[in-house]
């Protein structure tokens, strides 16, 4: 199975990602993965410019996020929702057939007057204001 992934980084460094069991998903949800990672941009415009490339920033996003302590949940509809937080990635994935349909990763901003991650929605709600 080919999965499909994109990252949102803003000076060179891994903000958000979300990766797709298969590349038909990432094409239907593209739009509005556009859209949440202009917001994310948006919140994390003003953070320093890494020094790091963009293939070690997101590297080291999904390696915050396999090594975050995870819980799992009964789905409201199929499957099971995980969902993972450690002090540098917040994430949260859907999980069906033992497929990964979903995973869906926020950098935690370390500086104490940083926004904190909000749901798509919320940062639409806040930019609409």
């Amino acid at each position: 199975m080919t999965q499909s992934a994109s990252f949102a980084l803003v000076n060179n460094r891994a903000i958000c990602a979300d990766i797709f069991d298969r590349p038909a998903s990432l094409r239907a949800y593209w739009p509005s993965l556009v859209r949440s990672y202009a917001l994310e941009a948006d919140c994390a415009a003003r953070a320093a410019v890494s020094s790091s490339t963009p293939l070690a920033a997101a590297t080291r996003l999904l390696t915050a996020a396999a090594d975050a302590p995870k819980q799992a949940f009964p789905s409201r509809g199929l499957g099971t929702d995980v969902r993972l937080a450690a002090p540098h990635v917040l994430g949260a994935a859907l999980i069906h057939d033992e497929t990964a349909v979903h995973v869906a990763l926020f950098a935690r901003n370390q500086r104490p007057d940083a926004a904190h991650v909000r749901r798509p929605s919320a940062r639409a709600r806040h930019l609409n204001a």
